[in-house]
């Protein structure tokens, strides 16, 4: 593994990280609604 590869890998960790805090109540809202979404369907 070359020092290269560490440091995209640790980039694209932080932007990772950056996205989903400025973006965490809307990743919420979309794994609540998954989660019903499926248990709805499981009853039905």
């Amino acid at each position: 593994m070359d020092d290269s590869m560490v440091v995209w890998i640790l980039l694209a960790v932080y932007a990772i990280v950056t996205f989903v805090e400025s973006h965490a109540l809307f990743l919420l809202a979309i794994g609540l609604v998954a989660t019903l979404a499926v248990a709805w369907r499981r009853r039905a």
